[in-house]
């Protein structure tokens, strides 16, 4: 398990279903077998903003509000070249993507994003 994060790669899935041919799980030993890339790039956490949504003002430095994001290399499997593997439908547009955390965030991502250039 890596204790910087918490996930135990053992444990860790990547599901992809819906519009596809061919539903498929990706373990972590599965997607250390396809072609990697690495980039420069941020993250920005999915609450980013969530309290201009608040009934009440919030009270807080803009740094709170709306400075969760961080820059790292990342490095990891073209997301592309794993919806290629499924076989997605062409009438699909849109992607529900489901995050590993505690939370469980979800977000809706246009397919063109993905094709583009996400890992």
């Amino acid at each position: 398990m890596s204790p910087e994060a918490g996930i135990d790669p053992n444990q860790h899935k990547l599901v992809i279903h819906g519009m596809v041919k061919q539903p498929m799980v990706f373990t972590m030993d599965k997607l250390m077998r396809y072609p990697m890339v690495t980039r420069q790039t941020f993250v920005e956490c999915g609450g980013n903003s969530a309290p201009m949504f608040s009934n009440e003002p919030v009270q807080a430095p803009l740094q709170a509000l709306h400075g969760l994001v961080s820059n790292a290399e990342w490095t990891g499997v073209r997301l592309s070249t794993l919806l290629d593997e499924v076989g997605v439908d062409p009438k699909a547009k849109w992607m529900l993507v489901e995050g590993a955390d505690t939370a469980a965030l979800t977000r809706s991502v246009p397919l063109s994003k993905a094709w583009d250039d996400a890992i």
